[in-house]
């Protein structure tokens, strides 16, 4: 977990930074730089919130599991 908020700490920072910059020139090839790092932070959210639910359902497997065997 630490390692996705590292990652969202730093995306955000550089989307900030990058909306707060004075551009001189833009490649309009590329797409908008501050809309790339919010579509990774989105994706980074994305995979925390299915890790969880991951974790929870193994959890409640484990739990179902050991109350059978007792």
């Amino acid at each position: 977990m630490e390692d996705y908020t590292e990652k969202i700490m730093f995306l955000t920072n550089e989307k900030f930074d990058y909306e707060q910059a004075s551009i001189d020139f833009i490649n309009p090839k590329l797409p908008n730089y501050s809309d790339q790092c919010q579509k990774e932070i989105d994706q980074i959210q994305h995979l925390i919130r299915l890790t969880d639910e991951f974790s929870k359902q193994q959890m409640r497997k484990n739990a179902k599991a050991f109350r059978s065997i007792n």
